[in-house]
């Protein structure tokens, strides 16, 4: 619910990653319909993130830098 009331006041979102250490399909689907429905920017995301989304080749529509 705080993430709608947020959407909805905010033309900009910045979602920090930073303890984020482990994340699935279903999280990797949440950051996917976020960049599609509002301007977002992920921040401090780690390199398990980044190399995950970059295995299933979502890593630039979210928004990440695929790592080597």
């Amino acid at each position: 619910m705080a993430l709608q009331t947020e959407l909805a006041h905010e033309d900009l979102l910045i979602v920090d990653l930073t303890d984020v250490y482990e994340i699935d399909t279903s999280g990797l689907q949440l950051l996917l319909a976020l960049k599609r429905e509002q301007s977002v920017t992920l921040i401090n995301h780690s390199d398990a993130i980044t190399q995950f989304a970059a295995r299933l080749q979502l890593h630039e529509a979210i928004g990440l830098e695929a790592r080597p």
